[in-house]
C-alpha cells in the first residue's frame, strides 16, 4: 500500500498512486493525475455501500478511504498550489491548526494489499469497525459473486462479524461457506489457500498474465473470485505451521487475488516456547500497518491519519444484502452463450476415432471439449448438486453433439430417471440422432435398454468379425459403411441400480453395465452417468471395478466427499476451488487416474436458441429415417387410443388377445394371449380400488372385443350395495349380449351351473368359444369365498324351488330314463356348486374357460385361495400393486411394490416373466359406447 522511501529526505511514505503527483514533470501530466485521483474519490463516495451493477468490471485500484498528508511535503512539487487547491483541508490538533492534503487510500489489486492491525482490548471495537468497512468496500467495488470473505475467529466464534451473519446465511458462497473457529480447521483452510495460490500461479498466470486482474480482464468467462482473509485475535488458534502457511500467503497471495487482514491481539498467548515478536517481524515485511490512536486510525510508521465513512445503518445493510443476494442469484443463472462454442462447420466431425464434443469455455476463453473414445476415456461420471448447472451441461452436451456430428456418426440414448421431463423438448421435432428418449424413466425400462445395448454390441461384434476388423475405426475404413457411435446419457442413474425396489433387476442392471463398460469401447458404445451426489453410489449394485473404468469425471458445485470420489485425493482440493463460480462452472478430468483437472464453464443453450437449432437439425436431416422410441414413466395410454392407433377392432380370430398395458421396457404393448396350452387364470390383488378396477375392466373390454368370447361378471360391490361399476356394466350389456353380470347370489350360482354344464359338453365336443369368469372384489363375496374353500353350499337357500326340482319323467317315452342316463353319465348331477367351481378353476383353461379374480385384500386371498384347496396355485398369472412387502412377496417373489408408481403394477405369468406394466386407462362409458357403435 505504501512505498517506504523518502522524497527529498522528508521521510514520508507515498503510495504509487500519490507518488505520481510528486513526480509529475509538467502541468499536463499533473492535471492528468489530479483528474484521475479526483475521479477515484468521487466514484468511491458515490459507490460505497452500493451493490455493483450487473455489468461491473474489475477495478484496477480499490479505495478504502482517505489519508491526510501534511501539505508541506508537496511543496517541492511543480503543482503544489494546484494540489493544495484541489485536495487541501484544515485539521486541528490540540491548539494548532495545520494544512493537510486529503488523498485516497487505495491499493493495486494486482500486488499490494495486506494489512497488520494492532488490536489491544481497548481498541477492539474500532478495529472491528475498520475490518467491517473493508468488507463493505470489497463488496461495493468488486463484481458481484467475485468476492470470497474468509473469516478466522477463534476467540469470538463469529461475533467479530455480527453485521454480516445474516448475509452469510443468505449467501454462504460470499463468506466461504463457514467461519473458522478451531485450529485444525484454520490450518486446513490455510493449506487450501496455499494450494489455490500454487495452482493459480502455475496453471492460470503462467507466462501469459501478470496477476489476477490481468487474468480476469482477459478471461471474463472464467474470472476468478478474490479472497479477503481476515484473521481476528491473531495469533489465537495459530501454531508455528499455521503461521508459516500464513506467511507464504502474505508473500505470494496478492497477485493471485488473496488479500489478508491480520488483527493482532497482544493479550493472546502464542506459545510457551516461542515468542510471537519474531513472527510478527517477518509478517510485517509483507503488510502495511494500521493502529488506532487518539481516536483516529493511523497508517504506520508515519502516523498518517486515515478516514473512513460512517458506520452503516441497519436499513442500509439490510437493503444492500437483499440487493446483493438477488443480483448474485441472477448472475449465477446467467449462462455462457451456446453460440460461442459451436463450430461454423456443422455436422462435419468424424466419430471414427472418437467423439470430441465442445461444451464450454476454459482458461483464456479457449473452447473446452469432452473427448470420448480415446485412450482409456470411454465412459464417465458427472456429479452436480441442485442448481449447479448439471442439467445445463447435459443439454449443452446433447445439442453440441447433434450439431457437430451427423446421425451417421452419432446416436444418442437419453434417459432421465428423476421425476421430471428434462429431455422432453427432444420429442418436439424429428431428430434422427436420438434413438431413445426416456422421460421420468423407471428401473425395468432401464434394464431393457441395457439389454438392448448388449444385443447391439453382439450385433456389431458379428459385423466386425465378418469384416475382419476389431475396432469401429477399422470397420468403417474397411467397409465404407456408416456405423455411428452410441452415447448413452443417464441422469440420476442411481435409481437404475438401487436394489430396494427390485433387487433382481438392480443386480442384472449392474452386470449388464459392467459388460458394456468393459466391452463397449471397442464397438463405439459409451456411457455418461450423472447424479446429484456420489454418496449413494457405494450403496448401489454397481461394482467398484465398474465405477473405476468410468475414467471421465465431471463435477459441478460438489461437496468435498463428491470431489474426492470423482477426482481422487490428489485432485479433490484443487477441484473444489475450481468449481467456485456462477452456474455451469465445472471441473473435468478426462482420465482421473492420470491426467490433470480442467476447469471450464459450461455454455448455456437457452430455450429459444435450442429450438432454433433443433429445427435446423430436423430440417437438415428430414429425409433421413428416424426410429425414436419414447418412454415416459408418468404417461399412461388410454385403452381406446391404443386400439385406434394399432387398428384393433372387433374380431372373431383366435386366440383371444387381452390388452392390458405398456411394459416398462423396450417392447411391444403387452397383451396376454389366451389359448388352451396353459392355464390363464389371473389374480389381481392390491388395495388401490381404482387400479384393481382399471386392470379388470381392461380385461373385460378386450375379452368382449372378440366375438367368440362370453364374459360372466361377478362383482362383490353389487352384493354390498356399492356398485360403482353399474354404469360400465350397463354400457357393456347394451353393446353385447355376450356380457353377463350377476345381480344377486342366485345369479352367481346359476352362472356356475351354466358354465359347468357348458364345460361338460366341451369335454365331449371341442369348441372355439371362450368363457371368461371375472370375479371382482372377492373380499365382499362370501358365497364365492365359501366355494373357493370347497365348503358345501345349499343351493336351495339361494335358488327358487322351481329351479331345483327334478325334471318330470317323460312317460310317453319308456326309454327316456335310459337315454338320460347315457347322455348325462359324466355330468355328476349331484356335484355341489363349490365342487363345480373348483373343477372349473382346475381344468377349465384346457376347455376355453378362464377365471379372473380381483381382491383389495391379500388376507382374503390367503384365507380362501391358499388354505384348504389351495386354488392359488391354479392362478399363475398375477397382477399386484399397493401391498405390504411380505404380502407382495407371497404372490410374486423378489419384488417390492413399495416403490411402484400409482400408474404401475407388477405382472407375472407364473413361469419366467415378471415385469412392471402401466395398465391402459379405462374409457368413459360414453367413449366406450361410441367406439363399439362405430365399429359394429
Amino acid at each position: 500500500m505504501l512505498i517506504y522511501e523518502g522524497i527529498k529526505n522528508r521521510g514520508i511514505a507515498f503510495s504509487p498512486l500519490i507518488k505520481k503527483l510528486v513526480d509529475a514533470n509538467d502541468s499536463f501530466e499533473l492535471d492528468e493525475h489530479i483528474d484521475y485521483i479526483s475521479g477515484l474519490m468521487r466514484n468511491y463516495s458515490a459507490q460505497y455501500a452500493k451493490v455493483p451493477s450487473a455489468d461491473a468490471k474489475f477495478p484496477s485500484q480499490l479505495t478504502l478511504g482517505s489519508v491526510l498528508y501534511p501539505a508541506d511535503i508537496f511543496s517541492d512539487s511543480i503543482g503544489f498550489d494546484r494540489i493544495t487547491e484541489t485536495f487541501g483541508v484544515e485539521r486541528s490538533r490540540g491548539a494548532q491548526s495545520s494544512a493537510y492534503v486529503e488523498l485516497p487510500l487505495s491499493f493495486d489489486l494486482g500486488s499490494s494489499f495486506n494489512l497488520l492491525m494492532n488490536c489491544p482490548e481497548f481498541t477492539n471495537k474500532a478495529i472491528l469497525r475498520f475490518t467491517h468497512h473493508v468488507i463493505w468496500s470489497f463488496l461495493s467495488f468488486i463484481p458481484v459473486t467475485k468476492v470470497n470473505v474468509c473469516v478466522f475467529d477463534s476467540e469470538q466464534r463469529g461475533n467479530s462479524i455480527i453485521p454480516f451473519l445474516d448475509f452469510r446465511k443468505k449467501s454462504p458462497d460470499t463468506f466461504d461457506q463457514k467461519i473458522y473457529t478451531n485450529q485444525e480447521a484454520m490450518v486446513d483452510r490455510l493449506k487450501k489457500i496455499n494450494s489455490q495460490i500454487d495452482d493459480f500461479i502455475q496453471e492460470k498466470l503462467g507466462n501469459r498474465y501478470t496477476d489476477i486482474l490481468d487474468y480476469n480482464i482477459n478471461t471474463p468467462a472464467r474470472a476468478e473470485p478474490m479472497t479477503l482473509l481476515i484473521i481476528y485475535d491473531f495469533p489465537s488458534g495459530m501454531d508455528g505451521r499455521g503461521i508459516d502457511l500464513l506467511t507464504n500467503i502474505l508473500r505470494n497471495g496478492n497477485k493471485c487475488g488473496v488479500y489478508t487482514i491480520i488483527c493482532y491481539n497482544p493479550n493472546v498467548t502464542f506459545s510457551r516456547y516461542e515468542s510471537i515478536d519474531e513472527r510478527l517481524e517477518i509478517i510485517s515485511k509483507y503488510c502495511a500497518s494500521l493502529d488506532f490512536k487518539e481516536n483516529n486510525y493511523c497508517l504506520l510508521p508515519y502516523n498518517l491519519q486515515v478516514n473512513i465513512p460512517d458506520e452503516l445503518l441497519f436499513v442500509q445493510t439490510d437493503s444492500f444484502i437483499k440487493e446483493y443476494v438477488e443480483k448474485s442469484e441472477a448472475i449465477k443463472k446467467q449462462g455462457l452463450s451456446f453460440r460461442d462454442i459451436i463450430s461454423k462447420d456443422l455436422f462435419t466431425l468424424d466419430s471414427s476415432r472418437s467423439l470430441v464434443i465442445p461444451v464450454g469455455v476454459g482458461d483464456g476463453d479457449s473452447v473446452v471439449s469432452i473427448t470420448i473414445g480415446e485412450g482409456s476415456s470411454h465412459h464417465g461420471l458427472i456429479a452436480g448438486a441442485t442448481g449447479s448447472g448439471k442439467s445445463t451441461l447435459l443439454h449443452t452436451l446433447i445439442m453440441s453433439g447433434m450439431l457437430h456430428y451427423s446421425p451417421d456418426q452419432l446416436h444418442l440414448y437419453l434417459m432421465d430417471f428423476k421425476s421430471g421431463t428434462e429431455f422432453k423438448i427432444y420429442e418436439s421435432v424429428k431428430l434422427p440422432h436420438i434413438r431413445l428418449l426416456a422421460l421420468d424413466a423407471m428401473q425395468e425400462f432401464g434394464e431393457s435398454i441395457l439389454e438392448n445395448l448388449v444385443s447391439e454390441m453382439e450385433r456389431r461384434g458379428a459385423l466386425f468379425k465378418e469384416a475382419g476388423q476389431t475396432s469401429l475405426k477399422g470397420y468403417k475404413a474397411a467397409t465404407g459403411k456408416p456405423l455411428p457411435r452410441i452415447l448413452v446419457i443417464m441422469d440420476e442413474f442411481q435409481i437404475l441400480f438401487n436394489d430396494s425396489s427390485n433387487r433382481k433387476v438392480a443386480m442384472n442392471c449392474a452386470e449388464l453395465t459392467k459388460r458394456i463398460v468393459t466391452e463397449g469401447r471397442a464397438f463405439g458404445i459409451h456411457l455418461l452417468m450423472a447424479t446429484q451426489s456420489t454418496k449413494v453410489i457405494s450403496d448401489l449394485t454397481l461394482s467398484h471395478g465398474t465405477i473405476e473404468q468410468m475414467r471421465i469425471r465431471i463435477g459441478l458445485k460438489c461437496g468435498e466427499n463428491d470431489a474426492r470420489y470423482l477426482f481422487s485425493d490428489e485432485n479433490d482440493a484443487k477441484a473444489l476451488t475450481m468449481m467456485k463460480g456462477p452456474i455451469g462452472t465445472a471441473v473435468m478430468n478426462l482420465d482421473y487416474t492420470e491426467q490433470s483437472n480442467i476447469g471450464f464453464r459450461a455454455a448455456y443453450c437457452d430455450e429459444k436458441t435450442q429450438r432454433e437449432y433443433l429445427d435446423l437439425i430436423s430440417k437438415t436431416f428430414e429425409d433421413m429415417p428416424s426410429s425414436l422410441q419414447t418412454f415416459e414413466g408418468g404417461r399412461t395410454t388410454g385403452l381406446l387410443d391404443y386400439f385406434r392407433r394399432s387398428g384393433i377392432n372387433a374380431t372373431s380370430s383366435l386366440p383371444v388377445q387381452i390388452h392390458l398395458g405398456t411394459l416398462i421396457k423396450v417392447a411391444p404393448p403387452f397383451a396376454v394371449t389366451i389359448d388352451k396350452k396353459k392355464k390363464h387364470n389371473m389374480l389381481i390383488c392390491g388395495t388401490n380400488e381404482t387400479m384393481a378396477n382399471t386392470v379388470a375392466n381392461d380385461y373385460i373390454i378386450s375379452a368382449v372385443l372378440n366375438t367368440n368370447s362370453t364374459v360372466y361378471c361377478i362383482d362383490g360391490d353389487k352384493m354390498v350395495g356399492d356398485d360403482i361399476s353399474s354404469a360400465f356394466y350397463s354400457t357393456l350389456k347394451g353393446i353385447t349380449s355376450r356380457f353377463k353380470v350377476a345381480e344377486d347370489r342366485s345369479d352367481i350360482i346359476s352362472f356356475i351351473n351354466e358354465i359347468y354344464t357348458d364345460y361338460l359338453i366341451r369335454k365331449k365336443h371341442n369348441g372355439d368359444k371362450v368363457i371368461f369368469v371375472v370375479i371382482k372384489n372377492l373380499q365382499f363375496l362370501d358365497i364365492v369365498k365359501t366355494m373357493f374353500k370347497g365348503e358345501f353350499i345349499d343351493e336351495s337357500e339361494y335358488l327358487d324351488a322351481s329351479m331345483t326340482e327334478e325334471a318330470v319323467e317323460d312317460t310317453a317315452n319308456p326309454f327316456a330314463s335310459v337315454t338320460d342316463f347315457f347322455d348325462n353319465r359324466d355330468a355328476d348331477d349331484h356335484s355341489n356348486v363349490s365342487e363345480k367351481v373348483l373343477k372349473l378353476i382346475a381344468d377349465g383353461s384346457g376347455f376355453g374357460i378362464h377365471f379372473v379374480v380381483s381382491s383389495l385384500e391379500y388376507q382374503t386371498v390367503r384365507e380362501c385361495m391358499y388354505y384348504g384347496e389351495n386354488i392359488l396355485t391354479k392362478f399363475p398369472e398375477r397382477v399386484i400393486f399397493s401391498l405390504g412387502a411380505n404380502d407382495a412377496d407371497n404372490l410374486i417373489e423378489n419384488v417390492s411394490v413399495s416403490g411402484l408408481r400409482d400408474n404401475t403394477v407388477y405382472f407375472t405369468d407364473g413361469v419366467k416373466n415378471t415385469f412392471q406394466m402401466k395398465p391402459y386407462v379405462n374409457p368413459t362409458n360414453e367413449e366406450l359406447e361410441q367406439f363399439f357403435s362405430d365399429m359394429l
